[in-house]
């Protein structure tokens, strides 16, 4: 991988790189809101750490400091025209939607590269219970979002939905009717939903699952990618089930022609471990599953993406250090420290032009 030029800041003695707010959002305390910034603070380059700033730049303010931090899922995503979206949650906050101030789950898009945002939608109203969004893209510029609390336990609200956002005319978008895929009871729930696509043929969604003793992770797959579409189990219990709610929380990320599928185990020990599956292979396969380090996180603080080449990048929160691991087609590396003097157990998310790999933390 090239080494890159770096400038150094002499006053603290470390490097730093100017990088536009393109990959993540995060937020800031200010009295009882938060604001919610598309902003990057601390960078990584895989040549060397890289303390990167630049101008936060405001989307809203949300009455909770987890508007944006479940790192597991992909809250915004770039649409090839340039248009930016993102979904956030206000709590009972809101933001202007039209003429009318709008609380809870909202899509929000950019047409500026992030230096202003527009409100796009309501995707959910509830403000008791909140809902978190991850979201794909297809080739013709379709939006596709599954979302879900990250409550534990059983409880009839404990569902996961799903809407597409269908591409019109220009930077135009229209965010279609909610669907119930995973339909929870008073004895069971699921949570930390997140979603992937195969090319055009079906989306893949994997999330938490209570069955009212125990927790895993299992996975879900569509007929087709209209608003509307049937699902079916892929596998129920996709992780070893365990009765602690820290864990089986899952991340999903495409690499080539598979599906990948990270998960913080409980059983039989609590490290990382991941499964894949190979478009063409039955739609119940998966490979078995295997460790990618030995860190097992107990918070979704960690976060995984490809390149072109199917190189996965993993990056994971423990503790106060940030921690990262590659996939190079055959193995994974050793476990490298980014940092070992960040907040402890908190988020985590990264980017990749194709040559370099940022981690944001």
């Amino acid at each position: 991988m090239p080494l890159i030029n770096r400038l150094k800041n002499t006053k603290n003695n470390r490097y730093f790189q100017s990088i536009k707010p393109l990959a993540t959002n995060a937020y800031k305390k200010h009295k009882n809101r938060y604001n919610i910034i598309g902003a990057l603070f601390l960078g990584l380059f895989l040549v060397g750490i890289v303390y990167a700033a630049t101008t936060a730049k405001n989307i809203s303010t949300s009455s909770t400091n987890t508007a944006t931090t479940v790192s597991t899922l992909k809250r915004i995503v770039r649409t090839s025209d340039g248009t930016l979206h993102s979904f956030v949650q206000l709590g009972t906050e809101t933001m202007t939607c039209g003429v009318t101030p709008t609380n809870g789950l909202l899509w929000t898009y950019s047409t500026d590269s992030g230096a202003t945002w527009l409100c796009g939608g309501q995707v959910s109203n509830s403000v008791a219970l909140l809902f978190h969004a991850s979201a794909v893209v297809d080739s013709s510029d379709n939006i596709y979002i599954t979302y879900s609390s990250t409550s534990a336990g059983a409880n009839s609200s404990n569902d996961a939905y799903y809407r597409k956002l269908t591409k019109g005319a220009g930077s135009t978008w229209t965010l279609e009717s909610a669907q119930t895929i995973l339909d929870a009871s008073s004895s069971t729930g699921f949570s930390f939903a997140t979603i992937e696509i195969e090319d055009t043929t079906r989306l893949w969604v994997a999330a938490r699952r209570f069955d009212g003793i125990n927790y895993q992770v299992t996975t879900y797959y569509s007929d087709n990618l209209t608003s509307t579409p049937s699902w079916t189990i892929s596998n129920d219990t996709l992780s070893i089930a365990g009765n602690n709610s820290a864990y089986h929380m899952p991340t999903m990320f495409r690499f080539g022609t598979k599906i990948g599928i990270i998960y913080n185990s409980q059983l039989p020990t609590a490290v990382m471990r991941w499964r894949f599956r190979t478009d063409g292979d039955s739609l119940n396969q998966w490979v078995p599953e295997t460790i990618i380090n030995t860190f097992g996180a107990s918070t979704p603080s960690f976060s995984a993406i490809s390149d072109s080449n199917a190189n996965i990048y993993f990056a994971q929160n423990f503790g106060t250090s940030v921690l990262f691991n590659y996939w190079n087609g055959n193995n994974w590396s050793q476990t490298a420290t980014v940092s070992a003097t960040a907040i402890s157990n908190s988020y985590v998310t990264l980017t990749t032009n194709g040559s370099t790999v940022r981690v944001y933390y």
